[in-house]
């Protein structure tokens, strides 16, 4: 199958989940609502970076709809002379459920400290092959819910600094059913 239409297709699982989470760390309680919907995949992709493909210069929610459709796919995207800068995710975000229900980390992100212009509050990371998996969440203040606001892989620890939250209680919720 297309790597690119995998990713959509694991995305796209996910539309209609939600994730509580509940996360202390010295005294200090966090609760987290993450939602998922389709404008903010490609951007959790980093297709932004493709900056070379014409195809890419429209709306994410029709970007998302033409992977799905195989109407933009892989190969197409591969031919981005900027492409190295997103191939790691393309092998790792396919697992992005996995990654939420497993026993990963939490830790606040301070952009100033790692001296990124990346905006998030928190990033949830896991270890896989060795390399250290981010999923960076931010808050739409409008909807007082999370959401993904990038992906990645390092071997680095750079993004980690803090000391991580203990994960107290997480809840995958299924919008339609409530359960």
């Amino acid at each position: 199958m297309d790597k690119l239409k995998e990713c959509a297709i694991a995305f796209s699982k996910l539309l209609d989940k939600e994730y509580y989470i509940k996360a202390g760390k010295k005294g200090k309680l966090i609760e987290i609502r993450l939602f998922f919907n389709k404008e903010n995949f490609a951007h959790l992709l980093g297709l932004h970076k493709l900056r070379d493909i014409r195809q890419l210069k429209i709306h994410s929610i029709i970007m998302f709809n033409n992977i799905l459709t195989e109407k933009l796919t892989y190969e197409d995207i591969a031919q981005s002379i900027f492409f190295d800068e997103i191939a790691d995710r393309l092998e790792y975000f396919p697992h992005l459920e996995q990654i939420l229900d497993s026993e990963e980390t939490m830790i606040k992100y301070n952009k100033s400290q790692c001296k990124s212009s990346i905006e998030a509050k928190y990033i949830l990371y896991s270890k896989i092959d060795g390399l250290n998996v981010h999923y960076f969440i931010d808050i739409d203040e409008e909807k007082q819910k999370y959401f993904g606001r990038t992906f990645f892989t390092r071997t680095d620890a750079i993004y980690l600094q803090d000391r991580p939250y203990k994960i107290l209680e997480k809840t995958k919720i299924s919008k339609h059913t409530e359960n």
